[in-house]
């Protein structure tokens, strides 16, 4: 955690029910910690209440068990949601791959896999497809970091520009999709090229590791001055 302790004071609000390893290892940044697991959301709301937090950050989204009817409460003047996740809905894959030609004898499904089993399986891909209109953010980030080449369509929200985001950062603009046509074409192009694929997979971890992708330390400076923002809007009655 890079937050910057002279000028924010740092309070977690944790609602894990089975805590692991990265629990432990988030417990040991300066910060204030509070376990609200089994907690109601008016116990939770009151308790951040006491707490004169002035920037409340919801982290999940509605994912499954969310803590959103804290924020209902309105516990903190101001509240924001970032790095929020939205839960999918099941879909036929087999099917809707089919529809397309695609039988389902070309298809390889992986189930869910111990983290590292999970990122050593990227290996076995040639060319990553980031998903769109929604894209895949965080597992973006991991095909990248596990050299593995990635097209993107560019959208026109937030959802659907992180991996023109990421891959802008790493100088790779030329796999950046402008529409469908494009990122099919682009996609069976790099499929095809030996050369550019090798390439590409020697130096994606360096680019990556030289890249704002992986700079924590920027990016808090960055949300840090969002959040002295917010709170100056809020201060001179410019947001409610």
């Amino acid at each position: 955690m890079h937050h910057d302790t002279s000028r924010f004071e740092i309070f977690c609000y944790s609602d894990v029910r089975q805590p692991d390893a990265y629990t432990h290892r988030m417990r040991g940044y300066p910060c204030v910690w509070r376990d609200i697991a089994g907690q109601s959301d008016e116990a939770v709301a009151h308790l951040i209440a006491g707490d004169k937090i002035d920037i409340l950050v919801d982290l999940s989204g509605h994912i499954a068990e969310h803590r959103l009817l804290v924020f209902a409460r309105k516990p903190a003047p101001v509240q924001v949601t970032w790095n929020g996740y939205p839960n999918t809905t099941g879909v036929r894959l087999e099917q809707a791959f089919a529809g397309h030609g695609v039988g389902a004898e070309r298809l390889e499904l992986l189930g869910r896999l111990p983290f590292q089993q999970f990122l050593a399986a990227h290996q076995r891909a040639d060319v990553a497809l980031d998903p769109f209109p929604y894209n895949g953010t965080t597992t973006t980030c991991q095909t990248l970091w596990m050299g593995v080449p990635l097209i993107t369509l560019a959208g026109s929200s937030h959802v659907a520009r992180v991996g023109v985001s990421m891959l802008s950062n790493l100088g790779l603009e030329r796999l950046i999709a402008r529409d469908e046509r494009e990122y099919v074409s682009l996609a069976v192009a790099l499929a095809q090229d030996d050369e550019e694929l090798a390439t590409l997979r020697a130096g994606l971890r360096e680019r990556m590791l030289a890249s704002p992708n992986t700079d924590g330390a920027r990016l808090t400076r960055f949300l840090e001055a969002a959040y002295a923002k917010m709170w100056k809007d809020y201060c001179v009655g410019s947001i409610e």
